[in-house]
């Protein structure tokens, strides 16, 4: 016994060095600065910087012409003197030239967001290419500080621009129809200085998604008198822009548990809703999120419903869907948006939804944005039950956890396909996500385009892309659920998104929080799903008795640790006997696992099976051991 003692007391300290040894070289410099820590807590040492925008801008949606002003003030909190500041144009996506992962339409391509003036600490300065002073390459434009941003310090700048949004081409955004519009990406943005790389000067070339810092705004967007405006953030204006009857609508809705229709088709016939003060400005302003987005229309319906999101303090959220009058799906959207957002304060993660405000947009696909979602039109309930909850799960990831989605994209996607698995399954009949879940990561592990999510994901394109980012972490994140039993998990999830929202928290923090607040060390599980190639396949081998026992041997043809469901059925296909094992009966390396079972069993037994459809597995084949 003092032998099998010494012996997990060795193996502990091998895992927890293991865990040290799996951190990336260009990561490890952050520990040793104590800007990071492995107890999974930010280090002593961690800072961040943070931006003020303040953006007055006119769109015309006949031309799709966005000419806006931005006001930037950010403060540098690093001790580091920065001598450049990188700003982001993420809609030179479409400039001729540039590197693209997916296709566009022709029509789209243009010659760049154009800059009409730029002024660095109250001095204009030229924006000319030929001038050399701002250097423009891919979807950066990068501005020389001579007299450097000190620690402590901040730097204004001033910038008009042009960008012209999108006509064919729905990447996430662009036109719905005829002049509706979701936009995104459409204003200069300071790029993400931290700890890890420096300035962040990846590209955006569509595949991969988004790293944005923390920032406040105030913007206010003037629309042609017919148009109305949903946006990040809160609308601070409604007074002005709303007649009577529908700011009362409006004001009702947020008071109101039931979702209130505040435009309705009969509304956009009378075209009575909106007040003619001879200019259309909408304002909002939103604080301490990562991005701002938008949605315009001149005849979308308008429905929305308070919910009060954090019951300790009584904090209401204002939940909204504005849609198209011929989306017979959306119809339903805000009330399914309210019962998520209530899942997700209550039950997984069990975090009070953290924002003021929510609302679907009817765009196109799936995207989400702090405080908004464009999402298109869907055939089926359980669609659409899936595709809300699942973009409105995005709100903690990447959002207000501040995930480098560029390259971390499963430490947001993974979970917005886990967090809300048991709100879809009870919300849709006959939906199984965990189980599809399950199915397609199967589909695909273990090809030689299969590659550890650990991976940066700017590197993978097309399906190694998705498999990296939706399907392992999201069954990863299933298998630890059930291993650590979901009381156990909301609890460490709900101490990481304590100790990291806010923040920009990297793969080591998740790991090692998760090993800190639950007092064991999980490098036997990380490490194979999200560091190594390979596989989940377990394989029934061998059923034989043993004086008064059956035994049933069970192999791990794979690498990743799985839990064991094992189902024995008689003749007549009823279950006489079920044995279970966690995934952790793998941890210590073992390739076979034996199950013993009361010699009775064997006399009726037919079949042994351990096919559970919630567990994946590349050879189902062998799941199942068949009396001869």
């Amino acid at each position: 016994m003092k032998f099998f003692a010494v012996f997990i007391i060795l193996v502990s300290m091998l895992h927890a060095q293991e865990m040290k040894n799996l951190i990336a070289k260009n990561v490890k410099p952050a520990y040793e600065k104590g800007t990071r820590a492995y107890d999974g807590r930010p280090g002593k040492n961690y800072v961040q910087n943070f931006t003020d925008y303040k953006i007055n801008a006119e769109f015309n949606p006949v031309t799709g012409v966005l000419n806006g002003n931005i006001k930037i003030d950010y403060k540098n909190n690093f001790p580091d003197t920065l001598k450049e500041i990188v700003i982001r144009l993420y809609q030179d996506a479409f400039k001729k030239g540039n590197a693209r992962d997916f296709q566009i339409n022709p029509a789209d391509v243009h010659d760049g967001v154009k800059i009409s003036r730029l002024a660095v600490a109250g001095k204009e300065v030229n924006t000319n290419p030929d001038s050399g002073y701002v250097n423009r390459y891919g979807t950066l434009m990068v501005i020389p500080v001579k007299q450097g941003i000190a620690g402590g310090s901040s730097l204004k700048l001033e910038i008009d621009w042009q960008v012209q949004i999108p006509q064919k081409s729905t990447v996430r955004m662009g036109k719905y129809g005829d002049y509706n519009y979701f936009i995104a990406y459409w204003y200069p943005q300071v790029a993400v200085y931290d700890d890890i790389d420096g300035w962040d000067k990846i590209s955006h070339t569509f595949q991969q998604e988004f790293y944005n810092g923390f920032a406040n705004f105030d913007v206010t967007l003037t629309l042609p008198d017919d148009y109305m405006m949903w946006a990040t953030g809160v609308f601070q204006n409604p007074g002005e822009r709303l007649t009577s009857k529908y700011l009362e609508r409006f004001e009702a809705a947020f008071k109101s548990d039931s979702v209130v229709k505040i435009i309705t088709s009969e509304d956009l016939a009378s075209k009575d809703y909106l007040k003619n003060s001879g200019s259309n400005k909408w304002h909002f302003k939103a604080e301490y999120v990562p991005d701002f987005a938008f949605g315009v229309s001149n005849g979308y319906l308008w429905d929305g419903v308070g919910l009060t999101v954090d019951k300790k303090t009584g904090r209401r959220a204002f939940i909204q869907a504005a849609y198209n009058p011929l989306s017979e799906d959306f119809y339903t959207v805000c009330g399914i948006s309210y019962k998520a957002i209530r899942y997700f304060s209550e039950d997984m993660p069990g975090v009070p939804y953290p924002y003021p405000t929510m609302t679907v947009f009817n765009g196109g696909g799936g995207m989400e944005f702090p405080m908004m979602v464009n999402d298109g039109s869907v055939d089926t309930w359980a669609s659409a039950v899936g595709l809300t909850s699942h973009e409105i799960a995005h709100t903690y990831f990447p959002f207000y956890m501040g995930i480098n989605e560029v390259k971390y994209a499963w430490m947001d996607e993974g979970f917005a396909v886990m967090l809300p698995v048991k709100f879809q399954t009870e919300n849709a009949e006959n939906n199984f996500p965990g189980e599809r879940t399950a199915k397609n990561y199967s589909a695909s592990a273990g090809n030689e385009t299969e590659v550890p999510p650990i991976y940066p994901s700017y590197v993978l394109n097309g399906y190694s892309y998705r498999v990296a980012s939706y399907l392992r972490p999201g069954t990863a994140y299933l298998m630890l659920e059930d291993y650590l039993g979901r009381e156990s998990f909301r609890a460490a999830m709900q101490e990481y998104i304590r100790r990291w929202n806010g923040k920009h928290p990297i793969p080591y923090d998740f790991f090692y929080t998760f090993n800190d607040y639950l007092g064991e060390d999980l490098t036997w599980f990380f490490k194979p799903w999200f560091f190594e190639r390979g596989a989940p396949d377990l394989a029934i081998t061998e059923v034989r008795k043993e004086k008064d026992m059956t035994v049933v041997r069970i192999e791990n043809h794979g690498v990743m640790p799985l839990p064991i469901k094992l189902k024995v059925y008689d003749a007549s296909g009823k279950v006489i006997v079920t044995k279970e094992e966690k995934a952790s009966v793998w941890k210590d390396g073992y390739q076979f696992v034996e199950i013993e079972l009361d010699k009775s069993v064997g006399l009726n037994a037919v079949s042994y099976r351990i096919d559970d459809p919630n567990i994946p597995d590349i050879t189902p084949g062998n799941n199942k051991w068949e009396k001869r």
